[in-house]
């Protein structure tokens, strides 16, 4: 999933964040990482210390949806774009690697 693309799930009768505020603020997170890392504005500790008007009984986004989104947004602010010499190339994915299970090491009994 690509970033300009992403999309959360809406909330109504339980608490939700701005979805204006959140959707604000993923542009400006999206506008940063197209730039090289040394001339971004926006980083990690901001993206994950943000706070949105909270929403109850009125349109809102998930607010662990967006929190596990903007820890990972916040981590992908902190690495290089594609384009520079050491860059990460994987496509955006909401996944945060410590939700993967760990390999587990096959032991020998000979």
């Amino acid at each position: 999933m690509d970033i300009s693309s992403l999309r959360f799930t809406p909330t109504k009768f339980r608490t939700g964040y701005n979805q204006q505020e959140v959707d604000r603020f993923v542009d400006l997170i999206a506008a940063n990482l197209a730039l090289p890392l040394s001339e971004r504005t926006l980083h990690g500790q901001q993206v994950t210390e943000v706070s949105f008007t909270s929403t109850t009984f009125r349109a809102g986004y998930d607010v662990d949806e967006v929190d596990h989104v903007l820890a990972t947004l916040g981590i992908r602010l902190g690495l290089p774009s594609p384009s520079e010499p050491d860059g990460h190339t994987n496509e955006f994915r909401p996944e945060l690697l410590w939700d993967q299970p760990e390999p587990t090491a096959e032991v020998s009994t000979d």
